[in-house]
């Protein structure tokens, strides 16, 4: 179980549009400054300004403190490159995530890190074959297991204990985001390609197509349906 996950954090930059050039302008975690950047602030002024102007446009029900209310707020800066960009960033995560496709990456994150998914590092997380054009467009995530007090990994019931729990959860969070926020025009994928790592090896795969995933309301799946439910399943303790 994932004690204490790492905080999501929100970096805020924008255009100098004479220059041309982006400058990162301050950074929020829970929904509160804990970074400016002074070449930010000599451009556009004050960070406080556009932190609590920002709040102001948020849904009524949107908490600060989540991820994905900036991002759909700044998904990017305009087509006149006059809007700040939000881009997320977390210590699971190698770049930082923005746009709709960072939208949906980050519902997929809020599976990863919630208090019943066991992730101790996050390998791969992207759409498509990541920095190449494809027409394939999985939603892969790959991440590792960490050490296990108490769970054995080579029996079956063990793999449905710790696995099972953050697939379910990648796989809902991943929906409500994609559906929820709209962002489906603009986004495709077709499956979901979770592998979970343990000790260095690929332990358990799961692919889930996205028309399987999209027939089931997930808040009511139980992990153990998890094999049963996808579309191909391997894990190491039963081949």
């Amino acid at each position: 179980m994932t004690d204490a996950a790492p905080p999501f954090r929100i970096q805020l930059r924008k255009v100098d549009r004479d220059e041309f050039t982006a400058y990162r302008w301050g950074e929020l975690k829970d929904g509160e400054i804990v970074k400016r950047y002074d070449r930010g602030e000599d451009h556009f002024g004050p960070f406080e300004d556009i932190v609590e102007h920002s709040k102001e446009l948020f849904a009524d029900q949107a908490d600060p403190a989540d991820p994905i209310p900036w991002l759909r707020l700044w998904h990017n800066y305009g087509s006149q490159a006059h809007h700040p960009r939000a881009d997320v960033v977390h210590p699971y995560l190698d770049r930082h995530l923005w746009g709709e496709t960072g939208i949906v990456l980050t519902g997929t994150l809020h599976g990863l890190v919630a208090p019943s998914s066991y992730v101790e590092t996050v390998d791969a997380l992207h759409i498509g074959a990541y920095g190449e054009p494809t027409t394939d467009t999985p939603l892969t995530v790959r991440y590792r297991i960490g050490d296990l007090d108490g769970h054995d990994l080579r029996n079956e019931s063990a793999i449905a204990e710790v696995v099972h729990p953050t697939v379910r959860n990648i796989v809902q969070e991943t929906l409500e985001t994609y559906h929820g926020l709209y962002v489906e025009d603009y986004v495709d994928f077709d499956r979901f390609v979770v592998v979970a790592m343990y000790e260095n090896l690929p332990h358990c795969r799961v692919e889930l197509t996205y028309e399987t995933a999209r027939r089931h309301d997930w808040a009511a799946i139980e992990p153990e349906q998890i094999p049963e439910l996808a579309d191909q399943y391997y894990n190491t303790s039963a081949n």
